[in-house]
């Protein structure tokens, strides 16, 4: 599901269209001063928004798809590994060898994943992908100790060298899919968000702009007049 600044961004891109259109209805009286207001001008800001967005959903639904299998893949990932120790312990390993894998499975648990704060949501998804690519590797340490110790053994299906290894394979792929895509997808949003919302230039400040001109020369009352409170943006975005 699309956060509801991603629905924001395509609600103004989509109503700036429909001004546009309307401004072109108005064409033998529409005839601002200002270039930055003039059809022409419009028509490419309107175009370029549009392909600025549909860049962004090109990668923003791979990069979705990625993120939620991540998140399934560690939503009970602690108390697996709470299993995997005791499966360790019951299998007769030596004290030596439980402490080795017990540090790690610590290590493990003790790698948050925090909360993303709002307004900082690239620097903090950054963060928390560092924090899964450590616990991966990290489980990839600790099932590398079991192997080798030679002595892991169990009739628990999910808690198999064969079950966790294919839990491990999952997890990479999808981290390694999230660190090909994001930064891409960084870059589509901030170039997107530049388009949109750049102080006074952007798509948001013109638009208001285009308001208060087909005021100025529209008749007061007229449903042409009206109709244009019915073009609402938000500017939701900080750059």
């Amino acid at each position: 599901m699309a956060s509801s600044s991603e629905t924001g961004f395509a609600k103004n891109v989509n109503t700036f269209s429909s001004l546009v259109a309307f401004c072109h209805v108005h064409a033998n009286i529409y005839k601002p001063v200002n270039p930055e207001i003039a059809l022409d001008h419009l028509g490419k800001m309107r175009d370029a928004a549009e392909q600025a967005l549909e860049e962004v959903n090109k990668l923003t639904t791979p990069y979705s798809i990625a993120v939620d299998a991540q998140e399934q893949h560690f939503k009970n990932f602690d108390k697996l590994l709470t299993k995997v120790g005791r499966a360790y312990k019951v299998a007769g390993a030596t004290p030596a060898q439980l402490q080795n894998v017990d540090a790690i499975i610590k290590k493990i648990k003790g790698e948050r994943i925090g909360k993303i704060p709002k307004g900082k949501e690239e620097d903090a998804i950054s963060t928390a992908q560092t924090s899964y690519a450590s616990r991966i590797n990290n489980f990839s340490l600790l099932l590398k100790a079991l192997t080798e110790f030679g002595n892991y053994a169990t009739n628990e299906d999910e808690l198999s060298l064969k079950t966790l290894q294919k839990l491990l394979n999952a997890m990479t792929q999808d981290n390694k899919k999230i660190q090909e895509v994001g930064p891409t997808l960084s870059k589509g949003r901030s170039s997107r968000n530049k388009i949109i919302y750049t102080e006074k230039t952007g798509l948001y400040y013109i638009a208001l702009l285009v308001k208060t001109y087909l005021r100025n020369i529209l008749t007061r009352g007229t449903e042409d007049y009206k109709k244009i409170s019915s073009f609402k943006f938000s500017n939701t975005n900080s750059i």
